[in-house]
């Protein structure tokens, strides 16, 4: 090991002893493709120098103090100096989605704190921003269906509520509100017939039958 005494005249060092790491790979994205270098491709050309310059890179995926889903990463040298860095990952997605922009948020935050440039351009960078835009259309997608549901299960809780016989005129009336509020009255649910109805029709048509003749609505 060549001994340093910090993490900046090691990393200057390590500047001098950059290998040459070509874009080999190759990966289609649909509507292009392009060439990256892989990640195991540059540790194992990288990591090596690190070791013998007394440097270690570590790396993995967290939540930051701000709630923030991240990979964290740490370039740090033995005499306890340290570079320390965030990079931020998709909210959602597929396993597949993610794990593919958390390998290359490794890879980038690898490259970039240490200064080595795979190839000539950075054509995965648009793979990597296809892959966060795929991730969060499938987060959009399961959002919205999460509020699906969960506008279903609020309807069938006001259908419940209206059915039952010791519901008053005036709790029909605050739940006919309540249903409007929430955006609940156009969804359609089984009233006490089996049949379909609209949750506001439901609601409004027990309010007038159990409304004594002759009091104002």
């Amino acid at each position: 090991m060549t001994e340093t005494k910090n993490l900046a005249e090691a990393t200057a060092l390590l500047q001098t002893m950059l290998p040459k790491i070509a874009k080999d790979e190759k990966a289609n994205a649909g509507t292009y493709s392009y060439s990256y270098a892989g990640l195991d491709q540059i540790t194992e050309k990288l990591l090596p120098i690190l070791g013998k310059l007394g440097l270690s890179f570590i790396a993995k995926p967290t939540f930051n103090d701000k709630g923030e889903f991240v990979l964290a990463y740490k370039l740090l040298h033995v005499c306890g100096d340290m570079e320390t860095g965030e990079y931020p990952l998709p909210k959602g997605g597929t396993p597949q989605s993610i794990g593919s922009a958390i390998t290359y948020a490794r890879r980038y935050c690898l490259t970039a704190v240490t200064g080595i440039a795979p190839g000539d351009d950075d054509d995965d960078g648009r793979a990597a921003e296809a892959g966060h835009a795929a991730a969060q259309e499938a987060a959009r997608i399961e959002a919205g269906r999460r509020r699906q549901v969960e506008m279903q299960a609020a309807a069938i809780r006001a259908r419940d509520k209206a059915l039952d016989k010791d519901t008053t005129a005036q709790d029909l009336d605050r739940i006919a509100k309540k249903v409007k509020n929430d955006g609940l009255a156009g969804l359609t649910i089984r009233n006490e017939t089996g049949d379909e109805e609209q949750l506001l029709t439901l609601v409004e048509r027990l309010q007038a039958e159990r409304t004594p003749a002759g009091v104002a609505e």
